[in-house]
């Protein structure tokens, strides 16, 4: 088969580009498989980063980014599957099979009948996301959790810690850390907890 995957933020190297290139890494084992993105230092790059076999996934211009609608009629409709991180839009793709892959539950996800008709199925990280996501779309949903290199951690002795783990970013603040600062800010004032927070 011939696979296509589209991720607009594979170079910031995080836990959605981990996710989408796992799954490149298994499916390269047996199908060909290429990354829509228009720089060629990404593999190797997110080799390193995420320590994944990448060697055999080609890098391809990203029309999902620069084409033209008519390329990316003519780019996709090459393809056998196609599976596209939304970051809330959903592209247009005549892939024989389409998948849409959800990090956020998106209340509102804009997808006008044709486009629904081209997407067989959409797969979320978790079952917060799936529950949350925007409920008009229907189209099947699947969970399928994130994956962790279990082998890297080992159990430790249980504390009493609260832990978020996540990038502060401007851009979209999905992880709300300005909401868990005010809470334990709240908390400590009302003497609630004796606790405090780090950044690393």
């Amino acid at each position: 088969m011939k696979i296509g995957i589209y991720n607009p933020y594979f170079d910031t190297f995080g836990g959605g580009e981990r996710y989408m290139l796992t799954l490149g890494e298994y499916w390269s084992k047996m199908h060909e498989v290429s990354i829509f993105w228009d720089d060629n230092t990404i593999i190797d790059l997110s080799q390193i980063r995420f320590k994944l076999d990448l060697s055999r996934i080609t890098v391809v211009p990203n029309v999902f980014k620069n084409g033209s609608l008519v390329k990316k009629m003519l780019v996709s409709a090459t393809y056998d599957l196609i599976v596209f991180l939304s970051d809330g839009s959903v592209p247009m793709s005549l892939a024989k099979k389409n998948i849409l892959h959800f990090q956020v539950p998106f209340p509102k996800v804009s997808m006008n009948a044709w486009k629904k008709s081209r997407y067989q199925q959409i797969i979320c990280n978790s079952k917060f996301t799936q529950k949350y996501l925007d409920p008009t779309i229907k189209i099947p949903t699947t969970v399928i959790y994130p994956p962790v290199a279990n082998e890297e951690f080992y159990p430790r002795k249980k504390e009493n810690v609260i832990v978020s783990v996540g990038r502060f970013n401007g851009h979209y603040n999905v992880k709300k850390q300005d909401i868990l600062i005010k809470v334990f800010i709240e908390m400590y004032k009302a003497k609630k907890c004796d606790c405090f927070c780090r950044t690393f």
